[in-house]
């Protein structure tokens, strides 16, 4: 288990939705190309299963969509990364990750703040997933 090793297995999940510009695994200074996802570990849970060498970790991952054009324009795309299912579905292609050693089981849980998105003092739109890993 680590955490780099999950970063790096959510990454390359990520990267195979084609429509994504960039995916961040470390947090960028900047957000570069759009669409972007970053990942970010948000916490961790020891004896997650009452099991000793049991861990959960909860990361967000925050989709980047544009800056400048209205939310009218960006929503229909928004919204197909939203999906359950799908060639641009976050959740399809996260919870088909290959996890290998790092990791037993991943999930999305769910989306939220969708929208506008401020980072580095930019505002964007788009919106945060959050992902539940068992180690």
């Amino acid at each position: 288990m680590s955490l780099p090793g999950i970063r790096d297995a959510i990454k390359a999940a990520l990267e195979s939705i084609t429509s994504l510009k960039k995916v961040y695994d470390t947090m960028p200074e900047s957000i570069g190309d759009l669409p972007a996802v970053t990942i970010a570990p948000k916490h961790g849970t020891y004896h997650a299963t009452f099991d000793p060498g049991e861990m959960g970790h909860s990361f967000e991952l925050t989709l980047f969509i544009t800056k400048g054009q209205s939310f009218a324009e960006a929503q229909d795309e928004l919204d197909a990364y939203i999906a359950p299912t799908g060639a641009s579905s976050i959740r399809a292609a996260v919870e088909a990750a290959i996890l290998s050693t790092h990791a037993d089981s991943i999930v999305v849980t769910g989306y939220r703040d969708y929208g506008g998105i401020e980072y580095a003092g930019q505002q964007y739109i788009g919106c945060r997933f959050d992902v539940e890993v068992l180690v």
